[in-house]
């Protein structure tokens, strides 16, 4: 009796450092995505730059330079706090489907209007093309990492072949 007792006791602690090591893995992942999303946000706008002026960075008049400086930090931070509170970074992506592709959409179209409607006010106004370019990247960053691996395991169940023979449950 008293062994069965060890076992139940040892088995229940073995599931609570499970639960723990998975609970700590996703915060891992969390952290991933926002240093991603970091980088993602950054890199959008200063695209739309570099595209309105040929690829030059050189060229960019420095009016336009100076704003985006001045106003990217301030717009990733309101940007991160945005997409956590829209639970962004929370999730099994391999699970992902239309209603997450929806908030996930709907999150970074908000963030980059409230982009444009700040850096105008606060800084000065941009090329019309600098907030065009900067949106679709950003949605396309934002929302294509998230489901990136949605597809490549998609990709993968397709490609193994005794995935298929797995029994499947009917109900």
């Amino acid at each position: 009796m008293n062994e069965n007792s060890n076992n139940e006791n040892n088995s229940e602690k073995h599931r609570n450092i499970s639960r723990r090591g998975k609970l700590q893995h996703w915060k891992v992942i969390a952290a991933g995505l926002v240093l991603y999303d970091v980088a993602a946000l950054a890199f959008s706008y200063i695209f739309g730059l570099w595209l309105r002026f040929d690829f030059h960075f050189s060229g960019i008049q420095k009016e336009f330079l100076d704003s985006y400086k001045n106003f990217i930090l301030f717009y990733i931070i309101i940007s991160i706090l945005f997409f956590w509170y829209m639970r962004m970074y929370r999730g099994i992506w391999r699970f992902v489907g239309f209603n997450e592709l929806t908030r996930y959409a709907i999150s970074s179209l908000i963030a980059s209007l409230v982009h444009c409607l700040l850096i105008t006010v606060i800084c000065s106004r941009m090329p019309f093309s600098y907030y065009i370019v900067g949106t679709v990247m950003q949605l396309v960053l934002i929302v294509g990492i998230r489901f990136s691996y949605r597809f490549y395991t998609q990709i993968l169940v397709r490609k193994n072949p005794a995935a298929d023979e797995l029994p499947k449950k009917i109900l």
